[in-house]
């Protein structure tokens, strides 16, 4: 086939109607009136750049399953409300795909594979994602979340992906829930909280970041984050590097549990509670700031001191305790 100009009536590309194909460039005009590509419509063709045209407001499951040419993906407009499940599943040359705002619904697998895209960015319009949407995208270097309040399943979006930096929010969404699980057991490297809030223990617990082995550092930049839920960080046994947020007031169960290279903590003021555990097996957290009453070797407040060997108040100047 080659290349094919989609004509301005068409308004649904159906099922397989491209599928295996040799199709390597598909062309649409700004007068487009397409508006739902069905499921399996690309499925392994050699298309290699796609413009989604503006009124397009669903992908279909499969649709560029395996378009292995495929290299960049580019949407007209904000129409577009789903991206179903393994719509760029195997698209192992795409290196752009930038989700526009209004996207709500991004299906399980839906850029699994996708091992050269370089950029993930979830708008804040997305309030489902599902399991393994972006898994195995092994070149990521950047994450940028967005969306305010998602859901995921007990499995994350991200699995055996890239060593990338992940940023919360951005200067124009603010994010204000991270769901269980969203982060769990992947391989991201920093975090980075740009602008969130979260007030409440259901929008930042249950493992977020559990058991991300490559973690090391983590800046809530002194964002509006008053609670630090269950095992949120637990098993991050790479992390040595922590800012804790001035807002913060509750450290859940088990929150930092098992954090076994952090080192040197400041707990603000305004913590007023320590969940059980939440530093059990911190067993180099040597050095600690606060003004709990807590002494070094101490099991209260979930373990804070427990491996301590200097324990500083919120006042002191002494420079041992300086970066």
């Amino acid at each position: 086939v080659g290349v094919i100009a989609i004509p301005d009536e068409v308004k649904t590309i159906k099922n397989n109607a491209f599928a295996n194909s040799s199709l390597s460039n598909l062309q649409f005009t700004n007068n487009s009136t397409l508006a739902i590509i069905e499921e399996n419509a690309f499925t392994s063709s050699k298309v290699g750049v796609v413009g989604i045209p503006e009124g397009v407001t669903s992908i279909g499951a499969n649709a560029f399953l395996n378009c292995a040419a495929l290299t960049r993906v580019t949407f007209g407009g904000n129409s577009i409300k789903t991206v179903s499940g393994s719509t760029f599943e195997g698209c192992t040359a795409l290196e752009t795909a930038a989700l526009p705002e209004g996207v709500e619904t991004i299906g399980q697998r839906a850029f699994n594979g996708c091992s050269s895209l370089k950029t993930i960015t979830v708008p804040a319009s997305v309030t489902s994602i599902g399991v393994s949407a972006f898994g195995g995208c092994t070149a990521v270097t950047e994450i940028h979340y967005l969306a305010a309040s998602a859901t995921t399943s007990a499995s994350s979006p991200f699995q055996n992906g890239g060593a990338a930096k992940v940023y919360i929010g951005n200067t124009a969404s603010k994010v204000t829930m991270l769901p269980a699980y969203l982060f769990n057991n992947t391989n991201i490297s920093e975090v980075e909280f740009v602008n969130a809030e979260i007030g409440s223990v259901t929008n930042f617990n249950n493992s977020v970041f559990s058991s991300c082995a490559k973690l090391t550092t983590v800046n809530f930049n002194n964002q509006q984050v008053s609670v630090i839920g269950e095992n949120v960080f637990s098993g991050c046994t790479s992390l040595y590097s922590l800012t804790l947020p001035t807002a913060l007031q509750t450290i859940g169960v088990g929150a930092f549990n098992n954090c076994s290279s952090l080192y040197r903590l400041t707990v603000p003021a305004s913590v007023t509670a320590i969940g059980e555990e939440a530093f059990k097996g911190c067993t180099k957290l040597i050095e600690v700031q606060t003004n709990l009453v807590v002494n070094a070797g101490s099991p209260s407040y979930g373990g804070l001191a427990s491996n301590a060997k200097h324990v500083y108040s919120l006042s002191s100047t002494d420079t041992y305790f300086k970066n």
